[in-house]
């Protein structure tokens, strides 16, 4: 990882390779979902706990997003060892079989938040669907316990980056499927999925975010 990120993530250099823990560690990983099926690939135990257990987050410097929903560290964000071992250490091909360029995944994400869900006090039946441009693929990591629309993950439309699903009807019809991560598990999805936010907040995590093509 270059200084340029590190920096971005937090004050002081960057720590020493020989700290961080080895891909021998991610022997357990296993997968859920298929991302030309679903647009979306779950994998368990991408990072070690040991890892995961020596973030703290600085509650006094946030800042809330404009939808609202979560709100991001922005000061002495302590998830360097974390990028720097997805980066070394985590499987690229979930990102690639998403749409992202073997360059491109190599690289370092263009961009890293560190949040928190924030309660959403609409009612459930005028919750609105969101979807985004497609040009992302977003990597999810669990610094919960537990994330899950209870803790205020997104609820997800599987296929729904397909066109087919993309109708009106489709889109009227689908049901959303409620994704559960644990600490250290992470989330690929395409940002064609659509989603809504649930009425559960509480969940951390830390989301790396890749350009998909060349």
């Amino acid at each position: 990882m270059s200084n340029n990120t590190v920096e971005k993530l937090a004050e002081g250099e960057p720590i020493s390779q020989d700290s961080v823990t080895t891909a021998t560690d991610a022997a357990n990983v296993e997968y859920e979902g298929d991302a030309a099926r679903d647009g979306y690939v779950i994998m368990k135990h991408a990072i070690p706990e040991g890892i995961m257990d020596r973030i703290q987050v600085d509650e006094r410097f946030s800042e809330v997003a404009p939808s609202g929903r979560y709100k991001r560290f922005v000061r002495d964000t302590p998830a360097h060892e974390v990028v720097e071992y997805f980066i070394k250490d985590v499987s690229k091909q979930p990102l690639m079989d998403l749409g992202v360029s073997k360059t491109n995944a190599d690289r370092e994400p263009d961009a890293i938040i560190v949040g928190q869900y924030l309660p959403d006090g609409r009612q459930p039946e005028i919750q609105k669907l969101f979807a985004s441009p497609p040009d992302y693929v977003y990597v999810t990591i669990a610094m919960s316990p537990r994330l899950s629309s209870d803790e205020g993950m997104p609820e997800f439309i599987r296929e729904s980056h397909k066109p087919a699903v993309q109708t009106f009807h489709g889109m009227l019809t689908a049901k959303t499927n409620k994704t559960t991560l644990y600490k250290g598990w992470a989330m690929f999805w395409t940002s064609q999925l659509a989603y809504k936010w649930p009425q559960g907040s509480g969940g951390s995590y830390i989301q790396l975010r890749y350009r998909k093509g060349e």
